[in-house]
């Protein structure tokens, strides 16, 4: 006699009953879930676009940038605004389309207020990892660029913005140099080769010594003229530095390839801008007047 079969098998399929796939369902929730969380988070990212755009132009543009960092308590001149934009990759500066905003806030994953308030910290140090800086450092430079074919800046937008970008990394240097490019006369604008060799400059020359400094090297004359500036800058303040210290002075000055050995009280000198006068001691004419600060060399 024949046994009736079960109508199971083990590890076949039973006949007429459609396949299984557990993890292929478990993946097609995930990414059904997945694209409802993507679209929610767009959605409230398109919100706060909406809040702060300006209808007749479609854009962000500077009172609603201005309000939105109100907003998120941030000054607008706040080198983490211009860190955003690099972020979102904007082309114009003070606006902002709605294709910008929405790369840039998806990236630092703040589809509201408190959100973007906790990433700043975030982006900030995203930016300042070396990888990323050189660029950010580029585009700052870029996003000045406000005029079709302008190719350079004024030397008043450059000293701010080299304070907005590197004024926390290599604050003696810039305070320094802003100094000398406000003083200077023989240049109106910075570009782009000069903006990056101000850069390597701050990365590869000590400073405030300069001792490493080669004006044979590939360094523009601008940098060429600021060290130059620098040098007599440092004489001249060391100078100052000395006498606070010393009532009685030699000085070794060179004039003309002569050096000469001056002895005074400290009382009778007197700087007044790059000028180094020294008095007689009883009245009278200056016995010298230094103009080349360079040239000052002292003797303990």
């Amino acid at each position: 006699m024949m046994r009736r079969s079960s109508g199971k098998k083990t590890g076949q399929q039973v006949s007429g009953s459609a396949p299984v796939n557990s993890s292929a369902g478990a993946s097609d929730l995930f990414r059904s879930a997945s694209n409802k969380a993507v679209s929610k988070e767009t959605e409230r990212i398109d919100q706060l676009f909406y809040t702060y755009y300006d209808k007749s132009s479609g854009l962000i543009g500077p009172e609603g940038i201005e309000a939105f960092c109100s907003d998120v308590e941030v000054d607008h001149t706040d080198v983490r605004i211009l860190m955003l934009a690099w972020r979102m990759k904007a082309e114009r500066q003070g606006y902002f389309t709605l294709e910008e905003w929405r790369r840039g806030l998806k990236a630092i994953r703040a589809d509201t207020i408190s959100k973007f308030k906790k990433a700043l910290s975030e982006l900030e140090k995203e930016v300042m990892r070396p990888q990323n800086f050189q660029d950010f450092y580029s585009y700052s430079f870029r996003y000045c660029l406000t005029e079709e074919r302008q190719k350079s800046v004024d030397i008043e937008i450059a000293c701010e913005l080299l304070h907005l970008v590197l004024g926390l990394k290599f604050r003696p240097q810039i305070d320094r140099l802003g100094e000398y490019l406000k003083k200077q006369h023989e240049y109106k604008v910075v570009n782009m080769d000069q903006w990056l060799a101000i850069l390597r400059f701050c990365n590869e020359i000590n400073f405030p010594s300069l001792d490493n400094y080669d004006p044979d090297l590939a360094w523009p004359i601008i940098l060429d003229n600021f060290v130059e500036w620098m040098r007599n800058y440092i004489n001249l303040n060391e100078v100052v530095l000395f006498l606070s210290s010393a009532a009685f002075v030699l000085l070794r000055v060179n004039i003309f390839g002569v050096s000469y050995n001056i002895f005074f009280i400290k009382h009778t000198i007197q700087i007044n801008k790059n000028r180094l006068q020294m008095r007689p001691f009883l009245g009278g004419r200056p016995r010298l007047d230094v103009i080349n600060s360079h040239h000052i060399k002292w003797i303990t």
